[in-house]
């Protein structure tokens, strides 16, 4: 089998030197260009790359024009910017396109577990306390009366893909409740053992209205760009959710978020 031409245009440190290290006997060469000073030398061996290995902002410089490109593997989870840019572009490119995908669901896990301990333990004040130490009875009142431990609460999860199961396994080692917006509803043998109620598309109203957090980890698709809008945030208020979004910001706005805080 022949071995292709690997160029790495990526801002990630050493992801050159872990291909080379790693690949050795499925690549014949690893190359290095680096992001933001394309030279006329690096423009020859983006040429001749047959991978590269790449953030997707970078995707101007491979795109289009590259003569012998096959793969592109991207570096990030999301392909949303990528297939702007084809929309833009109006040509489909000749190479496959590879997300980064299978490392992303630890740490956005532990990202929102720490945003909801954090909240509900009010570390800003208790940060902002310890540095001037004080100890004021609006932390105490806090504490003792508005601190609610993680096995009462409920949080929402929109959209269940390979991070979201890990968030969803996460919160419910604190004895949360799972709900999760998805699809299509499973059948009871393919069910999840973290996620306590599934909701399609038309139960959203019902998951934000029982859920004292809500996670959206959806990417930017025709379907869910703006899909909190001000109407279905108003869904929220029983619970006074919080709103924690590691998917795409797309999925309300500024302005709908403003509206339904009022």
């Amino acid at each position: 089998m022949r071995k292709p031409v690997v160029c790495v245009l990526s801002e990630i440190p050493k992801v050159a030197d872990v291909i080379r290290q790693s690949c050795s006997t499925v690549v014949s060469k690893v190359t290095s260009v680096a992001p933001y000073n394309i030279t006329e030398k690096d423009v020859k061996l983006l040429d001749e790359a047959e991978v590269i290995v790449s953030e997707p902002h970078f995707a101007p410089h491979w795109l289009y024009g590259r003569p012998n490109l096959k793969l592109v593997h991207g570096t990030w989870a999301g392909i949303d910017s990528i297939m702007k840019l084809i929309s833009a572009g109006g040509e489909t490119p000749s190479f496959k396109y590879c997300k980064f995908g299978g490392v992303f669901g630890q740490p956005m896990a532990e990202y929102v577990v720490g945003q909801i301990v954090a909240h509900e333990r009010n570390f800003r004040l208790a940060y902002h306390e310890q540095q001037s130490a004080t100890w004021s009875s609006e932390l105490r009142d806090f504490m003792f009366n508005e601190s609610r431990p993680l096995n009462s609460l409920s949080i929402g999860i929109l959209g269940f893909g390979e991070i979201a199961k890990k968030v969803a396994e996460a919160c419910k080692a604190f004895g949360m409740k799972i709900w999760t917006l998805v699809t299509t509803v499973p059948s009871d043998e393919n069910k999840c053992l973290y996620v306590d109620e599934y909701r399609p598309a038309e139960g959203i109203d019902e998951l934000l209205s029982n859920c004292h957090y809500v996670c959206n980890i959806l990417p930017s698709t025709q379907l869910t760009r703006g899909l909190l809008d001000n109407e279905k945030l108003k869904a929220c208020s029983p619970k006074r959710s919080v709103f924690i979004n590691v998917g795409r910001g797309d999925i309300c706005t500024e302005d709908s978020i403003l509206q339904a805080l009022r």
